[in-house]
């Protein structure tokens, strides 16, 4: 309700209603989302459970159930001192290990946190095609390329196939 209301006093906007888009994304597959990719190891007994319980292709609205989600991390976390909102909506410490810490992706720790408190200050950062470089590892002049796996060859972008 609150929602609609808000589209509507934007869409009623005369002078700027109509350059407004508005989207809604339910939020309960953010905090799913939030638990796999904030989670360590124990977060594994969930998604066993989840999977064990039927969960099946649950990117897709039609098939993602919230309740069995948190229903299975109530169950999988039980008598560990952390639930889903531990993993999901807390503040983080700079000086907090992560469960991904020991995983090189290629950019330093420390860019990374100083960009996170940049997005938090809404710090706008200028294209660095025009402007000097901010080390984030992206540009090809860094001698990053974009690899799957470890056979050393570049597999992005792929080519298109044609077929016939």
């Amino acid at each position: 309700a609150r929602l609609g209301k808000l589209r509507a006093a934007i869409r009623s906007d005369r002078r700027y209603g109509k350059a407004i888009g508005f989207r809604y994304h339910d939020g309960k597959p953010g905090i799913v989302e939030g638990l796999l990719s904030r989670g360590d190891r124990r977060v594994g007994r969930v998604i066993k459970a989840v999977w064990a319980e039927g969960g099946r292709f649950d990117g897709w609205s039609e098939h993602f159930s919230f309740d069995r989600w948190m229903r299975c991390a109530d169950a999988g976390l039980a008598g560990e001192p952390v639930d889903v909102s531990w993993y999901t909506t807390r503040e983080r410490d700079h000086a907090e290990v992560l469960p991904w810490d020991h995983l090189d992706a290629g950019l330093d720790r420390e860019w990374l946190w100083e960009d996170w408190q940049d997005a938090l200050s809404e710090v706008e950062v200028d294209d660095c095609r025009w402007t000097p470089c901010y080390d984030c590892g992206v540009c090809p002049g860094m001698g990053t390329e974009i690899q799957v796996g470890p056979t050393g060859r570049q597999l992005l972008p792929l080519t298109p196939v044609r077929a016939g």
